[in-house]
């Protein structure tokens, strides 16, 4: 099957229906959702890593309460290691189709994966881009298989997966401390999964927020809610493309390993907060990501223990231009 921007390289007219979302799932562009109305609350890391941080994680803990997002700010990723990633992710997605098309595979759990949907058989609708799906932990293991091409790709990769690693882990030295659960959870990170999702998104209609520049936007994910028993809820989200020229985004997807189990903190279970969720591990949420359409959150239900009503919110997230960063 060819890709998205295979597609759009070789002057396509128009969208194939392949790629048309049914009516419901469509952006409502109303007047409303045109304006920047959202802001997301914003996370110094520098307070994260100052003897005094009440106020800070008091903010971190509402943000994942009531957003399931935040913006990180102060956090020590250089804004040229992020244009730096980003520009060769731009040469990657420019590459020959048949260049591009060795690293195309179904299985999302391999070292590399290049496509435009994770499950073709079986998702009735494509999203509208393309990705470059690498594994990046352990490095040694991985690094052979990904992409020789651009040449540079390897090192700007491996550079940005560090920096944004250690984020994720200072981040998660705040988390349980700000839900005030057991921290012993944080040996398992060091080793943990790493996921580094490079996304290109053809021109195509936008709604705008306005983001912090050089921030880097962090979302609540599925076993963090399951580790929180849903005290912290993952938000269902969409970025969507511009009107006239092509976007990239790069997502780093972190856990435990493949093989570690992820089950609440027993802290955060009481007789007037009982269990939510089974205990899981990240293997099952790839399988279920291969298996169901990622345009709805299917993971989480699977794995509750009972079914609860309360509606999830859902918020649309903007893709930054590499020229505003």
């Amino acid at each position: 099957m060819k890709r998205v921007r295979h597609l759009c390289d070789n002057g396509i007219t128009k969208v194939p229906r392949k790629y048309v979302l049914p009516l419901p799932d469509r952006p409502q562009l109303t007047p409303a959702a045109r304006k920047p109305s959202l802001k997301l609350p914003v996370i110094d890391v520098g307070q994260l890593l100052s003897p005094d941080r009440t106020e800070v994680l008091a903010t971190l803990d509402r943000a994942c309460k009531e957003y399931g997002f935040f913006q990180t700010v102060n956090h020590s990723i250089a804004g040229e290691v992020t244009r730096r990633m980003i520009d060769v992710g731009k040469r990657f997605f420019e590459l020959r189709f048949e260049e591009r098309a060795k690293y195309m595979k179904t299985d999302v759990r391999g070292p590399v994966t290049y496509g435009t949907s994770f499950n073709q058989t079986k998702d009735r609708v494509f999203c509208w881009r393309d990705f470059l799906q690498l594994s990046c932990h352990p490095l040694d293991s991985v690094l052979p298989w990904w992409p020789t091409s651009p040449m540079d790709l390897r090192d700007e990769v491996v550079s940005y997966a560090k920096h944004i690693k250690s984020l994720f882990l200072v981040l998660m030295t705040a988390v349980p401390e700000s839900l005030g659960a057991d921290p012993a959870i944080l040996k398992e990170f060091d080793d943990g999964s790493q996921l580094m999702a490079i996304n290109c998104y053809p021109a195509g209609e936008w709604i705008t927020v306005e983001p912090l520049p050089n921030s880097v936007i962090v979302n609540v994910g599925d076993h963090l809610e399951i580790y929180s028993n849903r005290r912290y809820k993952i938000v269902l989200h969409r970025a969507l493309v511009n009107t006239s020229k092509s976007r990239l985004s790069m997502a780093s997807l972190h856990s435990v390993s493949f093989d570690r189990v992820v089950r609440l903190s027993p802290e955060l279970v009481d007789k007037d907060h009982p269990k939510l969720y089974k205990d899981t591990d990240f293997a099952a949420f790839l399988t279920d990501t291969s298996c169901c359409e990622t345009k709805h959150k299917h993971f989480l239900e699977s794995r509750k223990d009972w079914r609860r009503t309360n509606p999830r919110a859902r918020v649309d997230l903007p893709l930054r231009d590499y020229k505003d960063s």
